[in-house]
């Protein structure tokens, strides 16, 4: 166990919606569960995800910094992810995460979802809030 353990629950519940939807990817490609908060604290300690509790804005706790990495350190694999702001590109994604904003609030944090997964049931900002981008996540053949 770690010091300050309720605070990364808690934070993971408030600002952890991309990492928790690219953990959730990692699931799907590997057919098995994963314990989000263990690889959350993984991935912080390698660099990948930002992780900074005292950050007042939000924006430094639990940033995702390399979603590429994330990816491929939970299920071994290469991935592409790019982010989108139309829908070009959805067809051919192996994975799309949903970007959602509430544009009349300035200080509301941004929030991830998939079709098939939802880091927060009855999201007020995914509800209220508008699309404002995408994550095309694709995973990568050899050589490419």
């Amino acid at each position: 166990m770690f010091n300050n353990c309720q605070k990364l629950y808690e934070n993971i519940g408030k600002y952890g919606c991309l990492v928790l939807c690219y953990i959730h990817i990692a699931e799907k490609v590997l057919g098995k569960e994963i314990d989000a908060p263990r690889a959350i604290l993984n991935l912080v300690q390698l660099g990948y995800v930002l992780y900074d509790e005292k950050d007042k804005t939000g924006q430094k706790i639990l940033f995702v910094k390399d979603a590429e990495k994330v990816l491929q350190h939970l299920t071994g694999r290469t991935f592409s992810v790019l982010k989108a702001q139309g829908t070009t590109g959805i067809s051919t994604a192996d994975f799309v995460i949903t970007e959602y904003t509430d544009l009349r609030n300035a200080f509301s944090p941004t929030h991830y979802s998939m079709d098939d997964f939802k880091p927060i049931a009855d999201s007020y900002i995914e509800k209220y809030g508008t699309i404002t981008g995408y994550r095309l996540v694709k995973i990568l053949k050899v050589g490419e």
